[in-house]
């Protein structure tokens, strides 16, 4: 008689899968598991899973040195928090 395995059961055994790296008939089999139960547990936990948290990490802080760009005779000194397109159109200017 199959045995019922509540939802944390079959999460953690779609899981255990996953990570085994085996393919579902062998891990299935191992586990004495049908390969379709398997499967569908393994669907329904990525339905669940659709919507992920996604968390922003803060940025760096902005560096505090100072270099200088030398295009030709020409030099440049750029500070932090510098205008990129602007540094652009200057290094263009001068190429």
């Amino acid at each position: 008689m199959p045995r019922h395995r509540t939802k944390e059961e079959r999460r953690r055994v779609v899981e255990a899968w996953r990570a085994s790296g085996e393919s579902a008939f062998r891990f299935a089999r191992a586990q004495g598991i049908a390969l379709n139960s398997l499967k569908r547990w393994a669907a329904a936990l990525s339905d669940e899973q659709r919507f992920l948290r996604l968390e922003v990490a803060p940025s760096p802080p902005p560096p505090t040195t100072t270099i200088a760009v030398h295009v030709g005779a020409a030099r440049v000194v750029v500070e932090a928090g510098f205008d990129r397109a602007l540094l652009r159109a200057v290094v263009e200017a001068l190429s």
